[in-house]
Order: structure tokens, then sequence, then C-alpha cells
């Protein structure tokens, strides 16, 4: 089970992922409607965790380290994921039929009490 640091953790890579895809923090903070604060938190958690630094800031923004690409590989394949679970192409839009719900007797007297 995972626990609320991963889920920080995950967050970071999420938002690692939209800088690479994005160009920089700036451009994610406006797109994700989060502080640069924020994400800058959300970074630092994630280096001191992987236990490496993950962004390379000079004058002209930040920029993702080689073993930062690595990881961000890792969040492109969860983002796809998400996708498919969201996607509807897969399922089957046309099932007819009726859905019978069975319950004791005490519950369907509460809900439908006629």
């Amino acid at each position: 089970m995972l626990g609320k640091k991963s889920f920080i953790s995950m967050q970071a890579l999420f938002i690692l992922a939209a800088i690479d895809k994005c160009g920089g923090k700036r451009k994610v903070s406006e797109t994700l409607g989060l502080s640069l604060d924020t994400i800058n938190k959300y970074i630092d958690i994630l280096e001191e965790e992987v236990g490496y630094e993950l962004l390379v800031n000079d004058g002209r923004g930040s920029r993702l380290t080689m073993r930062c690409k690595e990881l961000v590989k890792h969040a492109h394949v969860i983002e796809n994921v998400f996708s498919s679970i969201y996607n509807n192409e897969n399922t089957n839009q046309e099932l007819k039929g009726d859905v019978l719900v069975s319950m004791p007797l005490s519950v369907s007297t509460n809900l439908f009490p006629e």
C-alpha cells in the first residue's frame, strides 16, 4: 500500500513530467495553477527521497538532469495508464438490459416505503 510520502513523490514526478513537456517551471505553474514555491517544494522532497539532483537551474531556466529524464519516462508510463482508465473507447457502449439488485427486506422497506 502506498503511503502519503509515495503520493507526494508521485505528484512531484508528474510535475517533473509537466516541466519536461512545457519547458519550464513558470509555464507549469501557470498551467497547473501551482505556485513556484509549491513546485519547488515537491521537487525538493523528491530530490531528498531519491538522493540526487533532478533539476539544474541556469540563466535560461531549469532543465532536467539525465537521471531525472529516466524518472520522467516512468511518469509518462503512469500517465498512459491513467489515460487508458479514463478512455471510454475500450468499453462497450451498446450494452442493454435490466439490472437486478438484491437487498434485505429491511433495507428495501426503508428505501421504498410504499
